[in-house]
C-alpha cells in the first residue's frame, strides 16, 4: 500500500503534470524552429505553460473520449488558433480606433495564447510593453509567421501583483488603463 500524500499517491496529478510539461516542450520545439531558445527565465516560459494547459484543456481526450472542454461546455471548442509565438496582424479593440479613421488599427504581434473566458488573443508587441486582448487576426505569409526580434521584444508576464492576468485595452502607444481577466 501506498502512504497518504507521498508522490506515489498522487498520479493523477503527477501525470497532468507530465502532459503539461510534454505540451511545453512541444511549444519550445516550435520556437526552436524560429530560431528562439527558451529557458526558466524567459518571459515566453510561463506563456508557454499557460498555453499548454489551455490547449490540453481543449484539446487531451480523457479515457472517457471526451476532452475536459466538451465535458465543461458540453460541445467541441471551435475557436480559431495560431501557433503560439506566432507572429499575427492584429486589429485594435479600442474604441478610440472607430473616431479615428486615418489611425492604424492593425498592429504586428507575437501570439501568446487565448483568454478563457471570451476567448480573445492575447498578444505582445515589438515595443516589449504590456500584453493586449483582440478578437480580429491575420495570419502573414507563411515565411514571416515566427519573427525572431519580435520574440525576443516580448517582456511582459502574464500575471500581475495581484497574480491575476495583465492585459491592456489598447493596442496605441498611449496605452495606460489595465483590464483585468480571469486566467
Amino acid at each position: 500500500q501506498v502512504a497518504r500524500y507521498s508522490h506515489a499517491s498522487l498520479g493523477h496529478a503527477e501525470n497532468g503534470n507530465r502532459q503539461l510539461e510534454e505540451g511545453t516542450r512541444c511549444i519550445f520545439a516550435t520556437l526552436a524552429k524560429a530560431g528562439k531558445t527558451c529557458g526558466a527565465s524567459d518571459p515566453l516560459t510561463p506563456w508557454a505553460i499557460r498555453h499548454a494547459a489551455w490547449l490540453r484543456h481543449r484539446y487531451a481526450v480523457h479515457s472517457n473520449g471526451r476532452t475536459s472542454y466538451q465535458f465543461i461546455k458540453g460541445r467541441d471548442y471551435q475557436g480559431e488558433l495560431v501557433e503560439f509565438g506566432e507572429c499575427v496582424w492584429a486589429k485594435d479593440p479600442s474604441p478610440a480606433t472607430k473616431k479615428a479613421k486615418l489611425e492604424t488599427r492593425w498592429y504586428k504581434r507575437c501570439f501568446l495564447g487565448k483568454t478563457e473566458s471570451s476567448d480573445e488573443a492575447i498578444l505582445a508587441g515589438f515595443e516589449g510593453g504590456p500584453a493586449w486582448k483582440a478578437r480580429g487576426l491575420r495570419r502573414l505569409p507563411e515565411g514571416e509567421r515566427f519573427n525572431l526580434a519580435l520574440l525576443d521584444a516580448v517582456r511582459c508576464l502574464p500575471w500581475t501583483a495581484e497574480g491575476r492576468l495583465a492585459v491592456a485595452t489598447s493596442m496605441g502607444k498611449q496605452t495606460v488603463s489595465y483590464t483585468h481577466l480571469r486566467a
